[in-house]
């Protein structure tokens, strides 16, 4: 799920209201987490933010980690647009034809780069 943060930060920023530190914008995937797991009020026993079940939240919310890493790059208007339209997500969950060039093989590098750290890390 440090991915869906890493990839996606200012979806999370945008969605739930969480800042970065202007001077820590190149940063952060699991510090969003947190961010949002606290405002959100997940805390653990001892204070810890639960940021499994922030994580969870919010692959429930964008669906797919696809649907995500289209709505950081194109912008979640975009992908949600997408998702409303059968040329580009016939079961309308699922984005299967990402009309931008960039953002297409966007999607196609992190999806591949995931795959090299699941193999790598036996996920």
């Amino acid at each position: 799920m440090e991915l869906l943060s890493v990839q996606a930060p200012q979806t999370i920023v945008d969605r739930y209201s969480v800042s970065i530190p202007e001077e820590e914008c190149d940063f952060l995937g699991y510090e969003l987490l947190q961010q949002a797991g606290k405002r959100r009020g997940f805390l653990l026993r001892g204070g810890e933010i639960d940021t499994e079940r922030m994580a969870r939240i919010l692959l429930d919310e964008f669906g797919t980690v696809e649907n995500v890493l289209c709505a950081y790059h194109a912008g979640w208007g975009s992908a949600k647009q997408w998702l409303g339209d059968p040329a580009h997500a016939p079961d309308g969950e699922h984005i299967t034809d990402i009309p931008f060039d960039d953002t297409r093989a966007y999607v196609a590098k992190v999806k591949k780069t995931m795959e090299v750290y699941r193999r790598l890390y036996d996920l």
